[in-house]
């Protein structure tokens, strides 16, 4: 007898320009109908004007098709930018049905559900602003009622949200957001226990926000990139844990996923626990203590059944011995290298069994589970392996959208002051992180947040960033230590030993030689009653050194911060003002670099300002800072025009995600050149300096000038103006220095560069042979590339050094300082690093930009950095129509060709 199944109506509306949206609902309905279908038995159908409606008479055209659609489960808004044309009652047909939908919502529940979609692609040139302008209304109108909507990008986008959200919104309908089990009962409904729910959502109480409101793991969970582990081919992929775990594979998925302390795993498995939750699948999340030496199948599936009765409130299935009847369970297991009391032997045979009996697992653990490559019993040869990621720029920024997003109404809070805000905490953070100082963790980011909006600072001699440091290592203490009153000797410890690792020059030290530390600590402090057990134990447990066959530090920050608190705290003697101007002299070392930086963060001393002043004053000081103007005469020769650029529409978040992921990308090519240890690893403090190659002058020049931005901005309150002054401007001095040694070097080798830029043009042409060649004929052909690779090297440089000095000096508190050194040095390139500056906020200087456009009009370089930056900034802040009028105007070179509406951000709401 065949099965009689529940039917689901699911009416599809939306405008004429979204028609490839449509037929991917209908695929995705259909492929549904073959999974969730079987599970609630029930039969998706969807309902669209074009398959359910025929020509008839009503009082108007959408009457007759909201009489011939009828009633219907679910409704599905899709627009894109188009809204559609008026009816009597609406200002589009879709909107119309939307109407008829939410009233029947709210009124008698025929509707049970209202899912909008809309596509956030940059507007086409042809788009018809009236009707984008409707759409946006539209969206303004759904945050009022309270409906919450998602966002695409494109198809495969579509396709993955319009999946997931329609398998939530099945659940909805059945179980009010319980997963249903049918069997021979029929249905039953299958909740999460509230113990278990509450640790799904719990961030485990580590932070405070500023709103009041307790922060729940939804409200800051950014999902995590993860690196592809490829033994074969050593590819160096990633992926997202969104991305990968998007659909399920037909025979079901095995990862392996790995991590360093603090990475997220434990947040991870609660992230995949919800995700394949409403994906219609019953995960079980285990921790690998919850397996001990008995890896039996019986003892696994007791493990299991006993988990799936505390993580649900009910349920009638449960799993068995029959891998067949378990497809509808997903294994999750976090910490395995737990499991089997941490016996790796025993790990193999393990994985095997959760083989046997689970088509679905994900294994979390930390990275000491064994690589293929290293273990003669690899336990995971059939998953598919991956290693989280530190969060680059581009999760950063997410992470601090969702910390700042707590609370507020994101739909209402202006973008632009939104942005603002996030790029003063990125900036911030990435300041802390240092060069690998501490992992880009959630955890480290989270408290560096944190710490901006509520951390006062323990003495007015340290900075924000010296601080936080210091309550790193005063937390690490506090959860170490037994007797409190002894934490000081542990400092004072620590910073003796760290600075003696410095002074000669090693990272870590043997246990005897640690032990005769010890012994001579205590010796030369009177301190007898805390022994060489108890010190290696306790520190042991503070995780601030690592115990192994050597000693080394836990992490870098540690090191620095105490090398640099010794150096801080004896700074009144002579050996220590030697040591630190050494340092300063050799800054194009990293660890040196960081080791001055801490010290700026842990004192302020004339000392230590006066040094960083005088070492920028003299590098390059054989060149003139660079004014941009008669210098660069040769160049502005070569520009015959600047050619117009034309401004078309804009979605600013979209550039801004794609310079972050861009950011990040250069972050870890960063990291891996920092790491080389031909990076000036080995060049110590007693190194001859003047021996030094362009790279490392050249990094030293960039390093100061980044350090003297950073002091500038944080004591910006506490500094004399004049002190203020001289630090900003040797900042300023010193990057255009470094400008005039670089088109200097081009200008006057530019005969023999153009010479071998010909040749490499000619040579081409030969290989290529992509054209008879007649150095005649194509004079002007090489004349002009040469020309080009001149104008653009020149431009290249100089831009990049601009914003450079702008990056690293800007703030807003800083400004009088700024003003002071224009009035001081009216010079071009002074006048377009406060440019740059500006531009780095919101609001566009109009003023400024009209007054340097007049002034720049016949210096053709400095014209097309100005337009540039200008170019710049409208992909980073949203920029009203009237000022893109206004910037038109300009005689910048730039064309706005239509007015351009911002498309709504993605909203992220608590």
């Amino acid at each position: 007898m065949s099965e009689t199944r529940n039917l689901v109506r699911i009416f599809i509306a939306s405008p004429s320009d979204v028609q490839k949206e449509r037929g991917i609902a209908d695929t995705v309905v259909n492929e549904l109908n073959t999974t969730i279908g079987d599970t609630y038995n029930i039969r998706l159908e969807t309902r669209k004007w074009e398959n359910n409606t025929y020509p008839a008479i009503g009082k108007y055209p959408q009457d007759v098709i909201n009489e011939q659609i009828g009633d219907y489960d679910i409704f599905v808004g899709i627009m894109k930018h188009k809204f559609g044309s008026p009816t009597l009652h609406a200002d589009s047909g879709t909107e119309e049905e939307f109407n008829r939908a939410y009233d029947n919502y709210k009124n008698d529940g025929t509707c049970k559900n209202l899912m909008l979609f809309f596509n956030k692609e940059s507007l086409p040139q042809d788009t018809d602003f009236e009707q984008f302008k409707k759409v946006l209304n539209f969206k303004q109108k759904l945050l009022s009622k309270g409906i919450l909507y998602k966002e695409y990008e494109n198809d495969d986008k579509f396709e993955k949200e319009f999946r997931i959200t329609l398998c939530a919104c099945i659940k909805n309908i059945y179980g009010r957001s319980a997963n249903i089990i049918r069997n021979d009962s029929g249905f039953v409904s299958t909740y999460l226990s509230d113990e278990f729910s509450q640790y799904l959502n719990s961030s485990g109480n580590l932070f405070t926000h500023s709103s009041g409101l307790d922060i729940s793991l939804e409200d800051i969970y950014v999902p995590l990139n993860l690196k592809i582990l490829d033994n074969e081919t050593k590819t160096e992929k990633r992926t997202n844990i969104e991305d990968l775990t998007s659909a399920l594979d037909i025979d079901g998925i095995l990862y392996n996923i790995v991590g360093g302390e603090s990475s997220g795993k434990t947040a991870l498995c609660k992230y995949l626990f919800k995700r394949y939750f409403n994906q219609d699948l019953f995960p079980v999340l285990l921790s690998g203590s919850d397996i001990n030496s008995n890896i039996r199948l019986d003892n696994i599936i007791r493990v299991v059944n006993d988990k799936i009765v505390k993580q649900y409130s009910s349920i009638s299935i449960y799993a068995t011995l029959e891998k067949s009847n378990n497809n509808r369970f997903f294994f999750l297991c976090d910490d395995f290298q737990k499991s089997a009391k941490g016996n790796d032997k025993y790990w193999k045979l393990l994985v095997s069994n959760i083989e046997s009996l689970f088509s679905n697992i994900i294994i979390v653990g930390d990275v000491s589970l064994p690589n293929d490559e290293l273990s003669a019993y690899p336990p995971f040869e059939n998953f598919d392996k991956f290693h989280i990621l530190e969060f680059g720029a581009d999760l950063r920024n997410k992470l601090v959208e969702k910390w700042y997003a707590i609370g507020i109404d994101t739909s209402i809070e202006s973008r632009n002051v939104m942005r603002k805000k996030i790029d003063y905490a990125t900036r911030y953070i990435k300041t802390i992180l240092g060069k690998n100082f501490i992992p880009a963790v959630p955890i480290y980011i989270l408290g560096i947040l944190q710490s901006l909006e509520s951390v006062k600072q323990s003495s007015e001699n340290y900075s924000l960033h010296g601080f936080y440091y210091e309550h790193l290592i005063n937390d690490a203490l506090f959860h170490a230590v037994d007797n409190q009153k002894n934490i000081g000797f542990y400092r004072k410890f620590l910073t003796k030993l760290c600075y003696g690792f410095f002074y000669e020059n090693r990272k870590s030290v043997s246990i005897d030689e640690f032990d005769e530390f010890h012994t001579k600590y205590c010796e030369e402090h009177d301190v007898y009653n805390i022994g060489k057990t108890e010190v290696k134990s306790t520190l042991k447990k503070s995780k601030l050194l690592l115990f192994d066959s050597e000693i080394t530090v836990g992490h870098k920050y540690v090191y620095y911060f105490f090398v640099a608190k010794y150096i801080a705290d004896n700074l009144d003697k002579e050996d220590i003002q030697e040591i630190v101007k050494k340092l300063c002299k050799r800054i194009f070392k990293n660890e040196f670099a960081n080791i001055i930086m801490f010290i700026t963060h842990l004192s302020k001393s004339p000392m230590i300002i006066n040094e960083l002043i005088n070492n920028a004053n003299d590098i390059f000081r054989e060149y003139e800072p660079n004014k941009l103007e008669d210098e660069i005469e040769d160049i502005n020769k070569l520009i015959q025009d600047i050619p117009q650029k034309v401004i078309t529409d804009i979605d600013v978040d979209k550039e801004r995600d794609d310079q972050l992921k861009l950011e990040a990308e250069l972050e870890e090519k960063q990291k891996e050149f920092d790491e080389d240890n031909t990076n000036y690893t080995y060049f110590s403090l007693d190194d001859d300096v003047a021996g030094i190659d362009l790279l490392a002058k050249m990094n030293l020049a960039l390093k100061s000038i980044d350090l003297l931005g950073q002091l500038g901005i944080k004591y910006w309150g506490e500094l004399e103006s004049g002190d203020k002054f001289e630090i900003v401007s040797a900042a300023y001095k010193l990057g255009l220095r470094t400008l005039s040694f670089n088109l200097g070097f081009l200008l006057e080798n530019k005969d023999e560069i153009i010479e071998h830029i010909k040749k490499i043009i000619i040579d081409k042409y030969i290989k290529d042979k992509s054209e008879e060649w007649d150095p005649a004929l194509n004079k002007d052909k090489v004349a002009i590339s040469t020309s080009n690779f001149i104008i653009s090297w020149s431009y290249l440089l100089s831009i990049a050094i601009i914003r450079r000095i702008s990056f690293s000096v800007g703030d807003e508190n800083l400004k009088p300082t700024f003003d002071k050194i224009l009035d001081a040095n009216p010079y071009n390139s002074y006048k377009l690093i406060n440019a740059s500056i500006e531009l780095n906020y919101p609001n566009i200087p109009y003023d400024i930009l009209k007054q340097y456009s007049t002034e720049m009009k016949d210096n053709r370089m400095c014209h097309m950095i100005l337009r540039d930056l200008v170019i710049y900034h409208m992909y980073r802040f949203d920029v009203d129509y009237t000022t893109r009028a206004k910037i038109n105007s300009l005689n910048l070179g730039l064309t706005m060709d239509k007015q351009r509406y911002i498309q709504g951000s993605s909203q992220i709401k608590r």
